[in-house]
């Protein structure tokens, strides 16, 4: 049996604090590794800060959710784009 699953969701009791967090950083790497080893999709879930999305950006993660992209909405949201300078000039 091989486990390839299509998504993987990295929860955010992992992602908080993770730009100063080790252990929390090592989970990601190991997670990351196994999400391109098995050609899964990784979202992170529960990115809140600029200095955490800074980090994970850094780390090669391309899928995010959180509040500092959007608020949970009943019907959801359109596509978030933002100008990651201009957000490191408001911190």
């Amino acid at each position: 049996m091989i486990l390839a699953p299509d998504k993987i969701k990295l929860d955010r009791a992992i992602t908080h604090g993770i730009n100063e967090s080790g252990p929390r950083q090592a989970i990601l790497h190991s997670v990351f590794e196994f999400a391109n080893a098995t050609g899964s999709h990784l979202i992170v879930e529960g990115v809140e800060t600029f200095d955490e999305w800074m980090w994970l950006n850094n780390a090669g993660v391309r899928k995010f959710q959180g509040f500092l992209f959007a608020r949970p909405q009943l019907n959801g949201a359109k596509a978030i784009y933002f100008n990651a300078r201009e957000l490191a000039c408001q911190q």
